[in-house]
C-alpha cells in the first residue's frame, strides 16, 4: 500500500506543469491517508509538505516528505523489532510444550474430570498449550458454527477428558462457541473455571465436564 502512495508522488512530480500542482496535492493526500498510523511527527511533516505544495514551494515540500519518510521508516523498524521479540517468545513457548505434562494432575470419574485451578489458568494463559492439545476445524450447521475435532494429543488434558477425533463440539457451557469464538463465553469459562462440552459422536450426544476448584 505504501509503495503505491510513493508511485503517486513520483507521478505527480513527473506530470506536465498544467496538471502537476493538482496532482501533487492529491499525491500528498494519498500519503496522508496511507500513513494514518505513522508517528505524530511524520504526520506533521506530511501536513507541512501538503501546505508547501499548495504554495508551490517544491523544495520545501520535498524536504518535508523526506523527513516524514525517515520518521516513518524508524517506526516501521521499531514495529519489526516488536514482532521479532514476539517470535522469540513464541519459540520459547513452543519449546516448553514439546513434551507437555498437561494432564498430570487431572482425575476423571466417568464424564466428569477435575484439575487444580492453577493448572487450568496456566493452560488458558498459554494459547500454544491449548493448540498443542487438539486441532479443530469449524463447520456450519443450519447457520450455526460447530467445531469438528481433527486430532487429540495423547497425554493431554483433552485426551484425559475423553475427547476423540471426529467429535463435533456443539456447545460449551450451554452456548455455541461461534466463529470466531465468542469472547464473552471464553471470559465466562476462564472466570468460572468450569467447562461443560456438549458433543456429537457417531450421531449420539456425548457430555464432558471439567471442574477446576481453587486450592484449599
Amino acid at each position: 500500500m505504501l509503495a503505491l502512495h510513493h508511485v503517486e508522488v513520483a507521478r505527480a512530480w513527473a506530470e506536465p506543469r498544467p496538471v502537476r500542482a493538482a496532482l501533487r496535492v492529491r499525491a500528498v493526500a494519498c500519503l496522508l491517508v496511507g500513513l494514518v498510523g505513522c508517528t505524530e511527527g511524520a504526520q506533521l511533516d506530511l501536513e507541512q509538505a501538503a501546505a508547501a505544495v499548495q504554495e508551490r514551494d517544491l523544495a520545501q515540500a520535498g524536504n518535508e516528505l523526506e523527513q516524514a519518510a525517515e520518521k516513518t521508516n524508524a517506526e516501521v523498524e521499531k514495529q519489526i523489532e516488536v514482532i521479532a521479540d514476539g517470535t522469540v517468545e513464541a519459540a520459547a513457548a513452543a519449546r516448553a510444550i514439546a513434551a507437555p505434562q498437561e494432564a498430570a494432575d487431572i482425575t476423571c470419574d466417568g464424564s466428569v474430570c477435575t484439575m487444580p485451578r492453577a493448572d487450568f489458568e496456566a493452560l488458558l494463559g498459554n494459547p500454544l498449550l491449548v493448540a498443542a492439545q487438539l486441532s479443530v476445524t469449524p463447520e456450519s450447521h443450519a447457520g450455526v458454527t460447530h467445531w469438528r475435532i481433527e486430532s487429540v494429543r495423547e497425554g493431554s488434558t483433552a485426551h484425559a477428558m475423553g475427547l476423540q477425533p471426529a467429535d463435533l463440539v456443539l456447545r460449551m457451557n450451554g452456548k455455541p462457541i461461534g466463529n470466531p469464538p465468542d469472547a464473552a463465553l471464553l471470559d465466562e469459562v476462564r472466570s468460572d473455571a468450569h467447562v461443560v462440552l456438549e458433543l456429537e459422536r457417531d450421531g449420539k450426544p456425548v457430555r464432558r465436564e471439567l471442574r477446576c476448584p481453587k486450592a484449599g
